[in-house]
């Protein structure tokens, strides 16, 4: 743990919430199917618990993948152009995933709040739609302030680590 850069170490708590999450989801869902075919029973919370576990497990884990700077990349020109020209795209990239991350939590915003004020619950477990949101807004907002700290980052290091 020593060696992890800061970010890497910031990071690590988001997978390890993303990670418990994913190990609620496997259990539940197991004892599910045990419960109804050794015993005939029904756990009526099964598709409620599982889509906000995998709602969780999604959006928590976004500002991690962000701050280790591990998204997905097509390096499919980076190995034809001169190094800066690499890095100018590397940072134009970083630039227009912050715009794409900026423009869908305002946009999530409305929706968000309109949920928050009417109250819609889960048919089984009644638990409110608005919980829904709280790890999505969560993790966009985390994302957008974890692709700035890369940004700047790789804006004053002078190098990217592709």
């Amino acid at each position: 743990m020593r060696n992890m850069s800061p970010f890497a170490r910031a990071a690590r708590p988001f997978g390890l919430v993303a990670s418990a999450l994913l190990v609620l989801l496997m259990v539940h869902t197991t004892v599910a199917v045990l419960a109804r075919q050794l015993l005939g029973l029904s756990m009526m919370s099964l598709v409620e618990v599982s889509e906000l576990a995998l709602i969780g497990i999604i959006f928590i884990a976004m500002p991690g993948a962000f701050l280790r700077d591990e998204n997905i990349v097509v390096d499919v020109i980076d190995n034809l152009v001169p190094k800066k020209v690499s890095r100018f795209l590397y940072l134009l990239g970083l630039v227009m995933t912050l715009t794409f991350l900026v423009v869908a939590a305002y946009a999530m915003i409305e929706p968000a709040t309109a949920m928050f004020n009417r109250t819609q619950t889960t048919m089984v477990m009644e638990i409110d739609r608005f919980y829904h949101w709280m790890p999505i807004l969560f993790g966009f907002y985390l994302a957008i302030a974890a692709t700035i700290l890369v940004l700047v980052y790789r804006l004053r290091s002078g190098a990217s680590d592709q």
